[in-house]
Parts: structure tokens; C-alpha cells; sequence
């Protein structure tokens, strides 16, 4: 008699946030070596350009993309738990055309409104970097058809691989584009007096005209980047396919048609695409309103604002008009850093979304909980210590990271880290939440509470923002106020929906007060290290400490206990062939 060959098993909800985790954190130390240089070489108004350019892609990407991945993940997975073989492959063919037209639509409209966008922010040289960053829009979408698909089979390698290698691109290109744009630029002027043959007679007004193209240069690497992950995709796909057999398909029921398959994709993603347009659409607002309020500053009351920064603010800028564009250049050092925290936590609500679709639609409450709890644990773990370092250490990192000849910048945005580190914890905690209020078909709850978490953002960044002795950093604490109020709701109506209620103590006051305790022991460590050694040395070895402490306190309190650790032991058993395969009946 023959053996039954085992069944492949799918990645669990841990594999599958340690694998996307893994390479998002690969990801984000590969962005931040492209971000730090980037940032040293385009200074502070330089890098207002490339954060504008950003500013426009968002809502325009979330629009065109956002919603239509999660809508593919989770129907993928809700027709594989109920081994609807056929409707899940039919899912990622009816996905193809909707890409397609959402993509070209969304590079026409970023690409045609670059011209309007660039004139209403006051910021006419930001227009290159949005034209050249607007194609990346049409190969995100084509990419968003493989990762949202394979993220359904719980299969997050495609995705994992496809952002390394994005990231991997945009690192070499952008940074040679950048580097050698200003190299140029300025050896033509050490030369002849001009750049790109016009005269200037300042190598700071020189400077200044390079800056818009070597920004230009910095993104063109991010849009090459998503045109080789897009590749990487398709040859993954037409090599490996999905794993579903053709014994599966005979045994399941027959399909629905595409037509019916298009129409249910889009109405799914319609309120998730519309939360996540909300929150970029509110960005954006966000980012004209944050930026007119400080040109409105310097055109009625300048003095105040010079005052506060002293010599911070290079006598250029002010002399050229770009006071606002060198501060929203300063804000963007502190994102930039602040927001690689929520990019982490994405991908544990990415991975979370197809075991909790699952135990949802199968009516296990207790799988249910377990896995919703696992990953605001593993969030927590991640967000408040991170979150807690920033906001004590984080000038001391910002110095670290960009200090020498951008000490002005750095100067400014110390004094915005502390608030907006305290904000990134409500950030990062905010987006598996409202991943998991999708994955059990309440796709409308996040809309609703970023709409009004965007709302009170724009209010209160244009009240404190518009204020002088307050100007920019008023933005960080609108993103605090948003944040809080998105998170405190999210975990209200996650517990109401799901009919269960979360172990605070364990999931978020444990993990407070090892951050605490980690915090106040560090510091004493960094004023003995400042004795002994350099600066920089210092604030190294104190987040080293800061780190061990973090990771003693949460066994000594019991956040983690040994047999947690057991799960990276059987990872590579329990996942060996990664593509999907339905369990024994």
C-alpha cells in the first residue's frame, strides 16, 4: 500500500510575521543606509523635496493600491479554508486587469498633477522629484497582484524576497544618481563659474539649483527598485505557481464567474483602499497645511520664528525664501527615523490577516484570540521600547546619524524627536490592529476612526503649527493626538467585534514598565560612558544597554517565557516547502 505523501503545510501566523519581520527589518536597515547618506548630501532643503515628492505619491499609491492586496489576501484565504481551490486562483487572474487600470490612472494623475501640487505647497523645485518618482505607482500595482496572492496562500517568501531586492536597488541607484548629480553640479562650478551651463555667483545659490535634480536622482532609484521587484515577481510566479494541485481543483466546487470575482474585489477593497486613502489624503493635507502655515509664519511674523533657532537656520535659506521648506526638510530627518517603526509592525498585521480571516470565518473563538493577542504582543514588544528609546535618546542618534555637516538640521529636529517618538508607539500599534478589524470583515471600522483621527490632526497641526513659537513641532504632536485616538478606538471595537477582552497587563503595562526601568538604567550608564569616551561611542554602548535590560526585563516579568523561543527553533521544521498546501481533512 502506498504512503500518503505529508501534506505542505502553510506558514503560521508567527512564521509568517518572523519571515515578513525579518526582511523588513533587512529592509529598513538597507533604507536607512539610503536615507542617511541621502540626508547628508540634500541637507535639509534638498530633502523637503524628496519628503514632498512622497507626500503626493502616498494617497495616490494607497488609492491605486492599498486596499486591493488586502482584498485579494483575504479572499485567497477565506476560499482556501473553505477549499474553494478554484475560486482562489480565480481571484488572482480577476486581480490582473483591476492592477492594470489602476496603475496607469494613478501615474497619469500623479504624474499631471506634480506641475499644480508643487505650486501649491510653494515649493516649485519639488516638481522633479514627484515626475520622477510617478511611474513607481504603476509598478507597485502590478506587484501588489503576486504579494497580495501569495499572502492569501500564507506564503510571505515572494513578498520578503521582492522587498529586499526593491530595497537593494534603490540603495545603489538612488545614491549614485544623488552622488553623482551634486558631484557634478558642483565640479562644473569649481570649474566654470555654472551649473548645468548657468551662471550663479554664490557656491550656495549654486548648491541650491543642484539640490532639486539630485534629489530627482535619489528617487529615480526608488522607481528602478519597484521595476526589478516587479520581475523578481513575475519570474517567481512563472516558475514556482501557487502550490494548489490539480486533484484540489477537480474536488472543488465550481468557481464563480471573473466578472462576479472583479466586482466582489472591488467592493471588498473599497473601504479598506478608502481608510488607507483617508489617512494619506489627510497626510497630504497635512503636509500643504503644515508647510503653508510656516511660509505664512515668515511672511508675518519672521522675526519670532528666527529667533527661537538663532543661527540654526543658514543665512541662505532665509535670504532665498526657503525657511519653510528647510524646516519640513528638518521634519523629514525625524520621520524618516520614526517611521520605520510602523513599517515593522505593517507586516505583522500583514501576516496576521490570513490566520485570523481564518479562525474568524472557521468560528474558533480561542485560535481567534491567540492570534490576535500573539501579534499585539509581538507589536507592543517591538513598538514601546523603540518608541520610549526615540523619545529619550533620540537627539543623541539624530546627532549620530546626521551630525558633522548638518548639525543646523539636526539641531531643529532634536527638538522634535522627543514628542514624535512617544507618537510612533501609537502608530505602530495602530496598524495590525486595524488589519486584524479587516480581517474579520469590519473593513469599515478603520475608515471611520482614521477619518476622525485625521480630522483632529490637521485641526491641531494648523492651530500649532501656524503658531511661531511652536511652528514645526506642532506637527509632531497632531501625530500623537491622531495616533492615540485611532489606537485607543481600534482595540475598543477589535474587543466588541471579536467578543473577548485583551490581557493588558501582559500585552501592554509589562512591556511600559520594562521600558522604564530599561530607560532610567541606561541614562545612568550614558552619563558614566560621556566621562570615558566620545559622544557617539556613547550613545552606542547606552543603547546596547538599553537593549539588554529590555530583553532581561521581559523574562523577568514574564512578557517571554523559554518555551516562546522554541517557536524560531521549529520555524525551519514546520515551514520547509513554503508554498501552500491544504492540511489533511
Amino acid at each position: 500500500m502506498l504512503q500518503k505523501k505529508p501534506a505542505k503545510k502553510s506558514q503560521s501566523v508567527l512564521a509568517g510575521a518572523f519571515i515578513l519581520t525579518a526582511s523588513t527589518i533587512i529592509v529598513k536597515i538597507i533604507g536607512a543606509c539610503f536615507k542617511i547618506p541621502i540626508g547628508k548630501i540634500l541637507g535639509g532643503v534638498g530633502n523637503s523635496y524628496f519628503e514632498a515628492a512622497y507626500a503626493l505619491y502616498n494617497p495616490i499609491d494607497s488609492l491605486a493600491v492599498s486596499g486591493l492586496p488586502i482584498a485579494v489576501s483575504r479572499t485567497v484565504s477565506e476560499n482556501v479554508a473553505k477549499k474553494k481551490f478554484s475560486d482562489a486562483r480565480l481571484v488572482y487572474k480577476a486581480s490582473i486587469p483591476i492592477f492594470l487600470v489602476t496603475g496607469i490612472l494613478g501615474f497619469l494623475v500623479m504624474m499631471f498633477g506634480a506641475f499644480y501640487y508643487s505650486k501649491l505647497i510653494n515649493s516649485p523645485n519639488a516638481i522633479f522629484a514627484t515626475l520622477t518618482l510617478s511611474p513607481t505607482i504603476f509598478f507597485s500595482c502590478l506587484m501588489s497582484v503576486y504579494r497580495g496572492y501569495y499572502q492569501g496562500l500564507r506564503n510571505m517568501v515572494p513578498t520578503a524576497i521582492s522587498e529586499v531586492i526593491e530595497a537593494l536597488s534603490k540603495l545603489v541607484f538612488g545614491l549614485f544618481f544623488a552622488f553623482a548629480i551634486v558631484f557634478c553640479g558642483m565640479n562644473e562650478y569649481k570649474t566654470h563659474r555654472t551649473v548645468f551651463g548657468k551662471s550663479f555667483s554664490s557656491e550656495s545659490l549654486a548648491e541650491n539649483a543642484i539640490l532639486p535634480f539630485a534629489a530627482s536622482g535619489a528617487i529615480g532609484g526608488i522607481t528602478i527598485g519597484s521595476i526589478i521587484a516587479f520581475l523578481f515577481l513575475l519570474f517567481y510566479y512563472k516558475k514556482t505557481k501557487d502550490g494548489i494541485t490539480k486533484q484540489e481543483l477537480k474536488k472543488s466546487p465550481k468557481s464563480k464567474s471573473l466578472k462576479s470575482t472583479i466586482k466582489l474585489l472591488i467592493k471588498l477593497s473599497f473601504p479598506i483602499g478608502l481608510g488607507a486613502l483617508i489617512m494619506n489624503v489627510g497626510c497630504l493635507i497635512d503636509t500643504i497645511v503644515v508647510r503653508k502655515q510656516l511660509y505664512n509664519i515668515m511672511e508675518i511674523s519672521s522675526k519670532s520664528l528666527l529667533f527661537l533657532y538663532g543661527d540654526n537656520i543658514p543665512q541662505d535659506k532665509i535670504a532665498s525664501g526657503q525657511v519653510h521648506e528647510f524646516l519640513s526638510g528638518c521634519f523629514g530627518y525625524v520621520s524618516s527615523i520614526v517611521m520605520l517603526m510602523p513599517g515593522v509592525t505593517q507586516m505583522f498585521g500583514i501576516s496576521a490577516l490570513p490566520a485570523v480571516t481564518t479562525a474568524w470565518v472557521l468560528k474558533d473563538k480561542e485560535k481567534l484570540k491567540k492570534n490576535v493577542e500573539t501579534i499585539i504582543k509581538i507589536t507592543s514588544i517591538f513598538s514601546i521600547p523603540t518608541g520610549v528609546g526615540l523619545s529619550i535618546f533620540g537627539g543623541e542618534i539624530l546627532n549620530l546619524l546626521y551630525g558633522g555637516a548638518r548639525f543646523r538640521e539636526v539641531n531643529i529636529a532634536s527638538q522634535i524627536i522627543a514628542i514624535m517618538g512617544i507618537a510612533a508607539i501609537f502608530t505602530s500599534m495602530s496598524n495590525p490592529l486595524c488589519s486584524m478589524l479587516q480581517a474579520i470583515g469590519r473593513t469599515d471600522i478603520p475608515v471611520k476612526l482614521l477619518l476622525v483621527g485625521v480630522s483632529l490632526k490637521i485641526f491641531f497641526n494648523y492651530i500649532l503649527v501656524g503658531t511661531p513659537q511652536i511652528n514645526i513641532k506642532g506637527a509632531g504632536v497632531g501625530t500623537l493626538i491622531c495616533y492615540s485616538f485611532v489606537f485607543i478606538s481600534s482595540i475598543f471595537f477589535l474587543c466588541k467585534e471579536c467578543k473577548f477582552l485583551l490581557n493588558i497587563s501582559s500585552l501592554f503595562l509589562k512591556p511600559i514598565i520594562a521600558s522604564i526601568v530599561s530607560s532610567f538604567i541606561s541614562l545612568n550608564f550614558n552619563e558614566i560612558f560621556l566621562k570615558l569616551t566620545y559622544r557617539n561611542l556613547s550613545i552606542i554602548a547606552t543603547l546596547f544597554i538599553f537593549l539588554v535590560v529590555y530583553l532581561a526585563m521581559l523574562f523577568v516579568l514574564g512578557i517571554l517565557k523559554a518555551r516562546d523561543l522554541s517557536f524560531f527553533k521549529t520555524l525551519g521544521k514546520n515551514n520547509k516547502n513554503l508554498l501552500y498546501k491544504s492540511p489533511p481533512s
